[in-house]
């Protein structure tokens, strides 16, 4: 099914931010991402602008670029959060080999705790932001693949 998304542009401040007019509104890109969250996984999406003060910018080229800057930002955020896991679990063997090592049985326990928190950071990552990382990234991906028209 596809989802279509209608923005209306009444004035230059709608589409361009303000102090730079080579770069999209942030609250239009933000609008769209809203607008685009209430599909399902399968829909297709197209974005119809309606331009109403017959801007000079290539609305559809300006458009596409901004959803690209939002989607390469959630490739990074996306990497970080994996290199994050991957150090956790590193961090959390440590702490377990140390305390297997110590004889000070105390000691060993607060390592081992140690050890278990930076397990569960890892294990918390790959269960709750995993799922929500991947679901924008395919709708931004979407999104950046869909027709736009400028009406």
């Amino acid at each position: 099914m596809e989802k279509v998304i209608t923005v209306d542009i009444a004035d230059k401040n709608d589409l361009v931010e303000k102090y730079d007019r080579s770069i999209v509104s942030a609250d239009l890109i933000k609008f769209i991402l809203t607008q685009a969250e209430q599909a399902s996984i399968r829909d297709t999406f197209k974005i119809i602008v309606k331009d109403k003060c017959h801007l000079d910018h290539d609305v559809s080229n300006l458009i596409r670029s901004g959803i690209k800057i939002e989607y390469d930002n959630a490739v990074y955020e996306h990497t970080r959060n994996n290199n994050r896991q991957i150090l956790s679990v590193i961090i959390g063997v440590i702490l377990i080999v140390i305390s297997t090592i110590i004889k000070d049985p105390v000691l060993a326990e607060i390592f081992a705790v140690g050890a278990w928190v930076a397990m569960w950071d890892a294990i918390e990552l790959a269960l709750y932001s995993e799922y929500k990382e991947r679901r924008k990234m395919n709708r931004l991906r979407k999104l950046l693949n869909c027709e736009i028209i400028s009406d």
